[in-house]
């Protein structure tokens, strides 16, 4: 939840609203896809004062923290899922790369 937080935080700091509001001026209908991802429409409901922005980005969290969950559940039924932990790119990569190719030696890369 934290590194949810600290994510919408950043994203807002990142320019998120203006973002929402260049959308808003051409006029994009809210049914539209844009606004079916977590966050769209509450940031667009900030614009239209119809929430805080503290308000906005608490939904956000929760309904992000919500997605979280049904994908850890969803994962967790996949028998062959292997997770890569850790802030270092390169590292996961490579540890990536390497699981690939021990799993399926022969498979991809022979053909």
């Amino acid at each position: 939840k934290k590194r949810i937080s600290l994510r919408v935080e950043k994203m807002v700091e990142e320019g998120w609203l203006e973002e929402v509001n260049k959308l808003k001026e051409r006029k994009i209908p809210l049914n539209s896809q844009c606004f079916k991802s977590i966050g769209y429409r509450e940031i667009f409901e900030v614009l239209e004062g119809k929430l805080n922005l503290s308000q906005a980005k608490e939904i956000i969290v929760k309904k992000t923290v919500d997605y979280s969950k049904r994908q850890m559940t969803w994962f967790k039924r996949e028998r062959d899922v292997f997770w890569i932990k850790g802030q270092d790119l390169e590292l996961a990569f490579f540890s990536a790369l390497r699981y690939i190719k021990e799993k399926t030696e022969g498979d991809i890369y022979d053909k």
